[in-house]
């Protein structure tokens, strides 16, 4: 009890706190003003759903909006993507988030443990028969998961879906040129990956790994800023085919990406905080970064 105790206190940690911790990391401090750490809330453990609108009759199906996308601009086709999902125009299996445990090495060895809330696959356009999944640039994600009182996961949590997802999908490595950013190439790697969890009998709404590389948090988006940080692409495998890698600047977007919301909420033994919270907090980093503590609230806030 004292230790669970320890974590909550830990959690009361104040902006001032966080500055020191900021700067003994090499992470800039957070803003004057900005709110600290909440003291946490009791939890029922049930998982939330994702915050959108319901799906409107006789809204596109995935088959539908992959036709107009492909007639648009890549900056016309962010647009109605980002519109389509904020109207709540995504399958019904993407509304119900699902839990992935995580756990970090408290002080004295002591296991720290925390849960976070995942959309099971990565975000699509259409219905349960008939979606697409999209491909957007981080702009575009980090706008839509804002909306949604998401965050993108950092790498660590990319790991802990992995290791947890009950279907891991591999998908192929398309010919490299100009058309691997057309709606075309998003058509043809979702049709495949759908075709290998067919193949698998995996079930719509099972947590699903592998077949993208995710967009992601990581305190390099704040020594490079506009950029675009992916890591990810596991496949069935144990191990990332992409590893952390910005090397394309933010207005990027190939078939390959994939966008997977996290809730911003999440528990820590059992108790509710903030993930850019946590992410910010030196003793508490850990349960959700392998890169330690760094502030990027701000950033998350006001773009980059």
């Amino acid at each position: 009890m004292s230790y669970h105790l320890d974590v909550i206190r830990r959690l009361r940690i104040t902006s001032l706190a966080i500055s020191v911790a900021m700067f003994s990391t090499g992470c800039p401090a957070p803003e004057r003003g900005a709110a600290p750490i909440g003291t946490p809330t009791p939890t029922t453990h049930a998982a939330p759903a994702l915050h959108v609108p319901p799906r409107r009759s006789g809204s596109a199906t995935g088959s539908a909006f992959a036709a107009k996308a492909a007639r648009l601009t890549p900056a016309e086709r962010e647009r109605a993507i980002s519109e389509e999902i904020l109207a709540g125009n995504l399958p019904s299996f993407e509304r119900r988030l699902v839990p992935v445990e995580l756990t970090a090495a408290g002080d004295g060895g002591r296991v720290v443990r925390g849960r976070v809330f995942v959309v099971p696959d990565y975000l699509a356009i259409g219905d349960d028969e008939d979606f697409v999944r999209v491909p957007i640039t981080i702009r575009t994600a980090r706008r839509i998961a804002k909306e949604l009182d998401c965050v993108l996961p950092t790498t660590k949590l990319v790991d802990a879906i992995q290791n947890a997802a009950k279907v891991k999908l591999a998908s192929p490595v398309m010919n490299p040129g100009d058309r691997m950013g057309s709606m075309q190439y998003f058509v043809v790697h979702n049709r495949v990956i759908e075709e290998h969890r067919a193949e698998q009998g995996a079930a719509l709404g099972a947590l699903v790994s592998g077949p993208k590389k995710d967009l992601v948090l990581t305190k390099r988006m704040l020594e490079t800023p506009g950029r675009t940080p992916i890591y990810g692409w596991f496949g069935r495998g144990t191990e990332p085919v992409q590893p952390l890698s910005l090397v394309h600047d933010d207005r990027h977007v190939d078939y390959a990406h994939g966008v997977r919301l996290v809730a911003q909420t999440m528990e820590i033994e059992g108790r509710s905080a903030q993930i850019l919270d946590v992410l910010a907090d030196r003793a508490l980093a850990p349960i959700v970064s392998d890169e330690g503590a760094c502030d990027l609230r701000t950033a998350w806030n006001r773009g980059w």
